[in-house]
């Protein structure tokens, strides 16, 4: 019998625990909570570690400098987002998911979304999850990307059209999230981490069922919140 490489027998582990979780309403819900705990003690890193650099916050709602397209998360992120997609009214974000995924640049002969940016005068493309005001349209299951994202002068923020941090403070908080996210990899959700991509290429949208889902390597999985 001839041996399954190691990667492809990890990814059919990761995919069954996906499918479990997409059938098993309790199991799923216990892993949004978990996925919610990371979310609350990565906010208090952060507000932990701007006050050892004695830093202050300016973000302000609608800024949207730092919310481009092609924002990269892991498993267990997209979970808790597509159960909130499924939870409103689908539309609203199905065709801007459609155009993202249409207009995606990234790809052999293409250049990126920031290398496009980079070498024009052109706008950054914004997130495909912004509102009509430009907020976040689902900014309390935003990934880790974003929540990290957070700006100490809104004119440096226009300016270099990033945050700027400095390294200090980015070390200190990167050693922190990088243990919420190792504990809860270590409580028994260790499929979830350490394989991602970028988001709205892992994002599915069926019209027939009218829900999101999740693209794992061309396997569709539709999450809803139990």
């Amino acid at each position: 019998m001839k041996a399954i490489p190691l990667e492809k027998e990890y990814l059919n582990l990761v995919y069954g625990e996906l499918v479990r979780l997409s059938q098993d309403k309790n199991l799923f819900a216990s892993v949004l909570s978990a996925v919610e705990d990371v979310y609350l003690r990565v906010e208090a890193a952060v507000s932990e570690a701007a006050g050892a650099a004695n830093l202050a916050f300016e973000c302000q709602r609608g800024c949207c400098l730092c919310c481009p397209p092609n924002v990269g998360v892991e498993l267990f992120e997209i979970l808790p987002l597509v159960a909130s997609l499924n939870e409103g009214p689908t539309e609203v974000f199905a065709d801007a998911l459609e155009a993202a995924q249409r207009e995606d640049t990234v790809g052999p002969g293409r250049i990126s979304f920031a290398k496009m940016f980079l070498e024009t005068s052109k706008e950054m493309p914004h997130c495909f999850l912004l509102d009509e005001e430009k907020a976040c349209g689902i900014y309390n299951q935003r990934p880790l990307a974003c929540r990290l994202h957070v700006s100490t002068s809104v004119a440096v923020c226009r300016q270099e059209k990033r945050p700027q941090f400095t390294p200090k403070f980015a070390a200190d908080l990167d050693s922190r999230v990088k243990k919420i996210v190792d504990d809860f990899a270590a409580s028994g959700h260790h499929l979830l981490t350490g394989l991602g991509g970028t988001m709205y290429r892992m994002l599915t949208y069926n019209p027939q069922q009218r829900r999101f889902g999740l693209n794992f390597f061309g396997q569709e999985i539709i999450f809803t919140r139990p």
